[in-house]
């Protein structure tokens, strides 16, 4: 085999080893010291702080993944409760006596909120009558 032909096929062999390594480190397969022993210590050590960056980001999406369908739930339930409480101020102004109608366990008002409603619904009452 002649010089020219073994550089072309260690450089294939290189090219095909390094495919592969990237080819784990994105998988999230991970490497060996065994896996980037033929390699240059600068190609290892560059290969070896990709994989770490790679693996790092990849944990902070899934937590940040995380955090947001989390914050997404709260928001859902948040804006329920305040269609709730739309709903109720709407009812409150065309019937003032709807607030009586309001069961304890389906009332989307803090405790002190839902006192000043009732306080808004009699004195809507006694505005209606005047």
């Amino acid at each position: 085999m002649s010089d020219r032909d073994y550089r072309s096929f260690k450089q294939t062999a290189e090219r095909t080893l390094l495919n592969e390594l990237l080819h784990h480190i994105v998988w999230g397969t991970e490497l060996t010291q065994n896996d980037l022993e033929p390699l240059e210590p600068e190609l290892q050590e560059q290969l070896m702080k990709m994989d770490k960056d790679i693996r790092l980001a990849k944990e902070k999406n899934q937590s940040d993944a995380k955090k947001n369908s989390e914050e997404s739930s709260q928001l859902d339930a948040d804006k329920r409760t305040i269609l709730k409480q739309l709903n109720v101020l709407e009812g409150l102004f065309k019937d003032p006596t709807s607030i009586d109608r309001i069961e304890h366990y389906d009332n989307p008002f803090a405790t002190g909120n839902f006192e000043l409603l009732k306080k808004v619904s009699k004195a809507l009452q006694v505005a209606k009558v005047a």
